[in-house]
C-alpha cells in the first residue's frame, strides 16, 4: 500500500498510473442512452397494445429498468465526461433526463455541486441525518424512507430517491439555500436563472409524459399503472445503489472517496448495462472520467489500496444496511439552524 493515503495522495497515484486517452470524453458512448430510451418509449408502446394485464405489468418493469439506465447515464453526462462541449451537453441532459422523469438542473445542483463537494459532511445533500438533527417528523419519514433497525425492509425505502428529488424540486421551486427539511439534510440553493431552467425542464417532462399518455392510446388507467409501477422500479433501483455508497460510513468533514465510499460487485453483464454505476469510490476520484473506463480505476485501488478500498456485493452489504441506527452519530460541524 502506498505510504501517503490522503485524498490528494490517492487521486496523483491512480492517475498517473493511467493512460492519457482515458480522461478525454467519449461522445460515441451516446448511442448507449440513445439506444436505452428507444427502448424504454418501445415498451411502453408494447403496453399499450396489449390486452393483458399481466403482460402489461411485465413489460412495465423492463420500462422502470429502462428509466433508471437513462437516468444513470444522464447523470454522467453532467459530468461531462461524455461530451465536453456544455451547451451541447445541456441539450442531451435536457431530454434524457426529461425522459427519465427529472431535471438537469436540480441534479447538477443537488449530486455535482453539494454530494461529490462534500460527502457524508455537512452540506452532502444525499447524506444521512445526525443524532442532532433528529425530530419526530423526521423519525417518522425516515423510519419508512431510510434503511434501519427499527422497521426492517419497509417497501417504502425503495422510493428514497424518488423522495429526496421531490425535495429537491420542492426546493428549487419554492425554497432558499439552508431550508429544513424533513426529507432531505440540506436543500441546495437555486438562482434566479436556475430556476427559470427547473421550470423550463419540467415543462419537457411534461411534454414527455403528454407523449407517454398518447403513446399508451390516451387510457388514464394504463398510464397511471406505467407511470407508477416505472417510477416505483426506477427508484428503487436507484435508491438501492444509493443505499450501498455511503451508508455503512460514518459522516465526516473529511472528503476521502476511499475512507467514506463503497464499489460494489455486480453481475458483468448488469455492470455494463448500468454502465459501471457500482464503481463509485473511483466515480468519486474522478467523476469527469467517461464511465467505459472505470473498471481501469478498481484494478489500481485494488491493487495499491487494498485495506482501504471497499468493494463488496449486496448480499453481503444489504444485511448490515438494513440494521443501521436511524440517525448517525455527530461527526460532522452542523451549520447553525436559524
Amino acid at each position: 500500500m502506498a505510504a501517503d493515503s490522503s485524498p490528494p495522495e490517492v487521486k496523483r497515484l491512480i492517475r498517473s498510473k493511467l493512460p492519457a486517452y482515458i480522461f478525454k470524453p467519449t461522445p460515441w458512448l451516446l448511442a448507449f442512452p440513445v439506444i436505452n430510451a428507444a427502448l424504454m418509449i418501445m415498451g411502453i408502446y408494447a403496453v399499450g397494445q396489449v390486452d393483458s394485464w399481466l403482460l402489461k405489468i411485465g413489460i412495465t418493469l423492463l420500462v422502470g429498468h429502462q428509466m433508471f439506465v437513462v437516468g444513470n447515464f444522464s447523470h454522467y453526462l453532467s459530468h461531462l465526461s461524455i461530451i465536453s462541449n456544455r451547451r451541447l451537453c445541456y441539450v442531451f441532459e435536457v431530454l434524457l433526463w426529461g425522459i427519465a422523469g427529472s431535471s438537469a438542473t436540480v441534479w447538477v445542483r443537488s449530486h455535482n455541486a453539494y454530494h461529490h463537494q462534500y460527502t457524508n459532511g455537512n452540506r452532502d445533500t444525499f447524506r444521512a441525518f445526525s443524532e442532532t438533527e433528529a425530530t419526530p417528523k423526521r423519525r417518522w419519514i425516515h423510519r419508512l424512507l431510510s434503511p434501519n433497525s427499527e422497521v426492517r425492509f419497509s417497501p417504502m425505502v425503495l422510493m428514497t430517491y424518488f423522495a429526496t428529488h421531490s425535495a429537491y424540486f420542492s426546493g428549487a421551486l419554492y425554497g432558499k439555500s439552508g431550508d429544513i427539511s424533513s426529507v432531505v439534510p440540506f436543500v441546495p440553493d437555486f438562482s434566479k436563472t436556475q430556476k427559470r431552467r427547473v421550470l423550463f425542464e419540467i415543462a419537457v417532462m411534461v411534454g414527455v409524459q403528454v407523449g407517454f399518455f398518447f403513446l399508451l392510446g390516451a387510457d388514464w388507467l394504463t398510464y397511471l399503472m406505467v407511470y407508477a409501477l416505472s417510477t416505483f422500479i426506477g427508484s428503487g433501483i436507484a435508491s438501492l445503489y444509493l443505499f450501498t455508497q455511503h451508508s455503512l460510513f460514518p459522516l465526516s468533514d473529511d472528503n476521502d472517496p476511499i475512507r467514506n465510499s463503497a464499489s460494489l460487485k455486480v453481475n458483468p453483464v448488469i455492470d455494463w448495462w448500468h454502465m459501471y454505476v457500482s464503481r463509485h469510490v473511483e466515480h468519486h476520484y474522478f467523476p469527469n472520467m467517461s464511465p467505459i473506463h472505470l473498471p481501469q480505476v478498481t484494478r489500481l485501488l485494488e491493487e495499491h489500496y487494498p485495506s482501504l478500498y471497499t468493494r463488496t456485493t449486496f448480499s453481503e452489504v444489504l444485511p448490515e444496511i438494513f440494521n443501521l441506527p436511524l440517525f448517525k452519530q455527530d461527526t460532522i460541524s452542523l451549520r447553525k439552524e436559524a
